[in-house]
């Protein structure tokens, strides 16, 4: 089970993040400061896909990224991408409005669904979620402070977490 949990503060933020580690998933690399072009960001990496799940840059934007729930319609596509490379992606950006419009962008039908985090000091956090076939804004996001996935439950784990 993976959770990221958030609290903000005047001119910061505190963030907190755990990865479920699978065993079948080699041993993720430390976090390491990454260069795209001027722009700066730290983020650890995935060994098996070399993308990352989490990421903070030198403006102060965090991505954080959660597996999301499956498709209803019935309409997935088998993946060919790690959702893992959304973040490295994202992780130049200079605010989540820069971020959000590179999503929005990009043809995300090669991912898997995920949840997408982006947290930035003074600004509302924002949520984005993508279900395989849709990206929509979590209008929620104001109501809540954590995201959690589970390859067992994920329905039953939210429910534990917010009581």
């Amino acid at each position: 089970m993976c959770t990221v949990t958030w609290l903000q503060q005047r001119d910061s933020y505190h963030l907190f993040c755990n990865r479920d580690e699978k065993k079948t998933r080699g041993a993720a690399l430390p976090p390491a400061i990454h260069f795209r072009g001027s722009m700066r960001y730290i983020a650890p990496t995935d060994a098996d896909h070399r993308g990352s799940w989490i990421s903070v840059n030198e403006f102060g934007l965090s991505v954080c990224l959660l597996n999301g729930d499956h498709p209803t319609l019935g309409l997935r596509v088998p993946a060919r991408r790690s959702r893992g490379h959304v973040v490295t992606m994202l992780a130049t950006s200079a605010c989540a409005g820069d971020a959000l419009a590179t999503l929005r962008r990009e043809d995300l039908r090669a991912n898997d669904p995920f949840a997408l985090l982006l947290l930035a000091p003074d600004r509302p956090p924002v949520i984005a979620r993508w279900n395989g076939v849709l990206l929509r804004l979590d209008p929620r996001v104001g109501e809540q402070n954590f995201l959690t996935s589970s390859s067992y439950d994920t329905a039953g784990v939210r429910q534990s977490r917010t009581v």
